[in-house]
């Protein structure tokens, strides 16, 4: 990734949008004081909002007429042809063609809020999440055609929280009750089921790679990392990645930078983790400007959304903060890589294009 010339920090932006679907679950009137929450504090309020919100999917799914406007979309895929598959609270994935405002539900669908989306592009599909415990392959067959569900998946026992996968065959999940899944999507079982694998919620998992000597990093409520081998069906290493004093925290996201690991934190830090010998060492740790809500990684450059709207660069090399970019007006949700651009989405409903200088 190159950075441009010039002073760093000085990546124009290129583009502000709306997606298509705030238009039609535009609220009738902004918040007032009373609701504005910090950042921080949403984190924590979002337990308990996701927990009532369950326990009373039952009785309004039971009633009758149709919601005043649609849930908007939590989570998406984006497949090669341009079209988008998106999941809501609602239980609903939708399918988005190309260029259009209008999307199709798909049939065969969960029964309960989506909380993830992994698009397989080497296998044709995607594979969704939810908070029924279950997982449901989408097989995609091309062009405008519908995506059909073709496999459920179960093992979960407390609603699915995480997914991530190696963009072929094989995937992981984690749900609300710490346990951690494996799936071989060859063959629809799992590789792996570790009931326990962290004391709360599984709150982030990484997939590793071919060069790595685990085949996927956890994060969990503990604040406690840890590595898996599928193979030996056990973990390679566990770390204290973000657990204050009283021993309590949570790890928000996790990336793998091929050389060492990056996470995000409850207790507002940026770590950086380099695995030896059946551990992890600690190299840095930076502190950040307000609560970190997503991590990605380009390169040796890892970009950090907060609650503040800010994006913030850290190296690889030393966990240095390389630069920040004024990202949203709140809180920056969900940040992606796409060939010279970086992606930003947050809570005041718009996206956020930056062009990485030549």
């Amino acid at each position: 990734m190159k950075q441009g010339k010039g002073k760093q920090g000085q990546l124009p932006q290129t583009r502000r949008e709306r997606p298509p679907w705030q238009a039609l679950c535009e609220p009738d009137a902004k918040p007032g004081p009373q609701q504005a929450y910090g950042a921080a504090q949403s984190h924590v309020l979002n337990d308990d909002y996701m927990e009532r919100f369950e326990k009373g999917f039952a009785e309004l799914a039971g009633l009758s007429g149709t919601p005043a406007r649609p849930e908007p979309p939590q989570r998406t895929a984006y497949l090669p042809e341009g079209h988008v598959i998106s999941g809501a609270m609602d239980s609903k994935l939708c399918f988005w063609r190309k260029g259009s405002v209008r999307s199709d539900t798909l049939k065969g669908g969960h029964s309960g809020p989506i909380s993830a989306l992994a698009h397989l592009a080497s296998a044709g599909g995607v594979l969704s999440a939810s908070y029924d415990k279950t997982l449901r392959w989408w097989e995609c067959s091309g062009g405008t055609a519908l995506p059909r569900c073709t496999a459920e998946l179960t093992g979960h026992t407390a609603p699915v929280l995480q997914l991530c996968s190696d963009g072929a065959s094989s995937a992981a999940s984690g749900d609300r009750g710490g346990g951690l899944v494996a799936w071989d999507l060859q063959t629809g079982t799992a590789r792996l089921q570790i009931k326990g694998a962290h004391a709360g919620h599984v709150t982030a998992l990484c997939m590793g790679t071919t060069a790595t000597a685990w085949d996927c990093i956890s994060g969990g409520q503990d604040g406690m990392l840890v590595a898996w081998d599928f193979r030996s069906k056990a973990s390679i290493w566990r770390a204290a990645a973000h657990v204050n004093q009283a021993g309590k925290g949570a790890v928000g996201n996790v990336v793998d930078l091929g050389t060492s690991i990056g996470t995000a934190g409850a207790d507002g830090t940026v770590s950086l983790w380099q695995p030896q010998s059946g551990a992890a060492k600690p190299v840095a740790s930076i502190r950040l400007p307000d609560f970190p809500y997503c991590l990605t990684a380009a390169d040796s450059v890892m970009f950090c959304g907060c609650g503040d709207g800010f994006i913030l660069a850290i190296s690889e090399a030393g966990g240095k903060e390389l630069y920040r970019l004024k990202g949203n007006a709140a809180a920056v949700r969900t940040l992606d890589v796409m060939g010279s651009s970086l992606v930003a989405a947050g809570d005041d409903g718009s996206a956020v294009t930056f062009s990485f200088g030549v």
